[in-house]
């Protein structure tokens, strides 16, 4: 991000504070974080649950409003925004790729793309044909959600989030549930958006794997910014210098390993009460261990031995 000018820079959030009221509780989401994302960059936000990452994309996404803080994305100030004008930005401005795929069941694959063009008020199938073929759904046009596999509900999840061609796009943990091969396919898909077509991409993500395809990585933990790296550098979030934002990713990426090895050990614990079958404790092992090695390999990566 060094050298950017204003004008490069696609997203802006800076000092923002996100309080929500829980059970009589308030409960801090977001702490002061601020980051800026560039035209044509994919930044991923990797931490552990409960660490501000969604909450993060959706004030940037215009879905929620920040307690304080000021947020900017590509020149629309979305903090201060009305209504109406923040319902226009969400519409035409960002593509949302939501982790739970957020189609509407009764419609097919092509109607799910072409209403978002609609309430824009310029549908058009043959672009919407382009999208299916964009992400492999290619002559499945008229598959309704549930005719599709789990990969291919995603994949038309983007396709509905690119329908309105908007700058900006976001997406909650993409490949949360995928096989590797499946969510890689995803990433390489927003991967095009960007480097090819100069679109902003932030995802959110628990996966190193995937974090490591993005340019850079932002690593939020209990609200805060705790740094943001590269392949060649670690940089400080707020009021961190790199050496201590080395170990804020460090402890973070190790919190995500535990987190790993806790959901394996749940699972366990429900076979054997009879709540899971051997199939998806089999899933769930596979994808705990995959993940824990993943963070390990980032953990090496790093320098730091896991």
């Amino acid at each position: 991000m060094v050298g950017e000018s204003r004008e490069d820079i696609a997203v802006i959030v800076e000092g923002v504070v996100k309080i929500y009221e829980s059970r009589g509780e308030r409960v801090v989401a977001l702490r002061e974080v601020g980051l800026a994302v560039a035209r044509g960059e994919v930044l991923a936000i990797m931490g552990p649950s409960g660490s501000g990452k969604t909450t993060l994309l959706n004030i940037i996404a215009g879905i929620d409003r920040p307690n304080a803080g000021r947020v900017v994305v590509d020149g629309f100030e979305v903090s201060g925004a009305g209504e109406e004008e923040l319902r226009r930005f969400r519409l035409e401005r960002v593509g949302y790729v939501f982790q739970q795929h957020n189609l509407i069941p009764t419609l097919t694959a092509l109607e799910n793309i072409l209403l978002p063009m609609s309430m824009a008020g310029r549908p058009s199938r043959s672009r919407g044909l382009e999208l299916l073929k964009k992400v492999g759904l290619e002559g499945k046009e008229g598959r309704y959600p549930e005719e599709l596999s789990g990969g291919e509900q995603q994949r038309l999840a983007v396709a509905v989030a690119l329908a309105n061609d908007p700058p900006i796009i976001v997406a909650d943990e993409p490949t949360g549930e995928l096989d590797i091969a499946t969510g890689e396919r995803i990433v390489r898909i927003l991967l095009e958006e960007a480097h090819g077509r100069g679109k902003t991409v932030v995802l959110t993500t628990h996966d190193p794997r995937v974090a490591r395809m993005a340019d850079r990585v932002a690593v939020l933990e209990d609200g805060r910014l705790r740094g943001i790296y590269s392949p060649q550098r670690i940089a400080g979030g707020a009021g961190l210098g790199e050496v201590e934002a080395e170990k804020a990713v460090e402890a973070a990426l190790r919190k995500m390993m535990e987190e790993a090895r806790l959901k394996l050990r749940e699972a366990e614990e429900r076979f054997r009460r009879g709540e899971i079958g051997i199939d998806e404790l089999i899933n769930i092992y596979t994808r705990s261990r995959a993940l824990e090695e993943a963070v390990r390999e980032e953990l090496s990566r790093l320098g730091v031995t896991a």
